[in-house]
């Protein structure tokens, strides 16, 4: 392959990383492709049918969120899939085995990064990997990944619990898997102690159809909107692009049952609300608002919430973010590096026209982009 690669945790302290090239051969009956996201409308068929034999499912790589991600959001717009296919093009059997977004991030000064989508809104990020063709998929990704023309390509992979049969699968292709604890994600939430008593009893209601849904989706942004997310500008609803993101995210989710909005009622208004992404017994918090009220409060009705979600369904295990922990003490997930090493220097020659074009991209890109690299 010509070049080597490698596990490693963490970007400064820790172990070193280790090089090797232990990846089985991919054989004729693969092949790699790589195609920008806005081009994938026509692979929905294909991407859907290996969400639903992914050997650890979620849904933020699903075409439901990704595509209304790359039409109404910038971070994703240049962002680009690496597909894994199983069988020759135009063959009845021809499958897709693994999906990976990828993006291209500009650097002054030193050479283009290829990386795996590390936008906020993933609350997680392993690729999708067929659990039929398990360690020949995912061999076949990282060697596709290797690939790729840049001159540095690093992968981190977030949220990796310690049940996750991703973290196998990785052992499984022969690379030594270390894992760097990581304070991106919580694990799933902790008992919380009892919120007491807040005047009335509430009620929980929770949307079952797609008029419901975008109904409290509404609600939703608007109780966001009414606290002090919005007095710092920074509320769903203060911004055009996140506001349609949202409602088409949700709208196509829900025609998988990957999406749910549980509602706080208390007297017949909304007074905390919920998003939450994922089927089954095990979701991810997506998004959670209550009414604008002094802070006490507001973590009182976010423990009512959750209380009132988990007497739903008991078996409900609930992934979130720090940021909107309620009250639970903060947990750990692992995150893993990838990093993929060239195995001869780059000539003057490269150096040089590499230079010129991160001088053209920093001199004439849209002052939004530039200030926010």
């Amino acid at each position: 392959m010509g070049r080597s690669i490698g596990l490693r945790t963490g970007m400064g302290q820790g172990p070193a990383p280790t090089y090797l090239t232990p990846l089985p051969p991919s054989g004729r009956n693969w092949s790699v492709e790589m195609r920008p996201l806005s081009a994938c409308e026509a692979l929905v068929p294909d991407w859907t049918a290996l969400g639903r034999r992914a050997l650890a499912p979620h849904p933020f790589f699903e075409p439901g969120f990704l595509l209304p991600a790359c039409q109404h959001l910038v971070a994703f717009r240049d962002l680009r899939v690496l597909l894994i296919w199983k069988g020759g093009p135009g063959t009845p059997s021809r499958q897709l085995v693994a999906l990976l977004p990828v993006e291209r991030r500009s650097r002054w000064l030193r050479p283009d990064l290829a990386s795996g989508c590390s936008d906020a809104r993933l609350l997680c990020d392993w690729p999708l990997i067929d659990r039929d063709a398990v360690v020949p998929a995912l061999s076949a990704l990282l060697r596709g990944f290797a690939k790729l023309d840049f001159a540095e390509r690093r992968l981190r992979l977030h949220g990796l619990g310690a049940g996750n049969p991703m973290l196998a699968a990785l052992a499984d292709t022969g690379l030594p898997l270390l894992r760097e604890p990581t304070g991106r994600f919580d694990d799933p939430v902790p008992a919380l102690p009892e919120a007491g008593p807040l005047g009335e009893d509430f009620t929980l209601r929770e949307a079952e159809t797609i008029g419901e849904l975008r109904d409290g989706v509404e609600m939703l942004l608007a109780l966001e909107a009414s606290g002090p997310l919005a007095r710092a500008g920074g509320a769903s609803l203060q911004d055009v692009r996140e506001a349609a993101f949202l409602r088409a995210m949700t709208r196509q989710l829900a025609r998988a049952r990957l999406c749910r909005i549980a509602l706080l009622m208390q007297g017949g208004r909304p007074v905390a609300g919920a998003l939450t992404l994922g089927k089954g017994g095990r979701r991810w918090l997506y998004k959670l608002a209550v009414e604008d009220a002094a802070p006490p409060h507001a973590l009182a009705l976010r423990r009512a919430l959750i209380a009132a979600m988990r007497e739903a369904a008991p078996r409900l295990e609930l992934l979130m973010r720090g940021d909107h922990a309620a009250g639970g003490g903060q947990g750990t997930t692992s995150a893993v590096d990838i990093v993929f090493q060239g195995a001869a220097p780059r000539s003057p020659a490269d150096l040089a026209r590499s230079l010129r074009q991160r001088l053209d991209r920093a001199l004439f890109r849209p002052p939004s982009l530039a200030a926010g690299e």
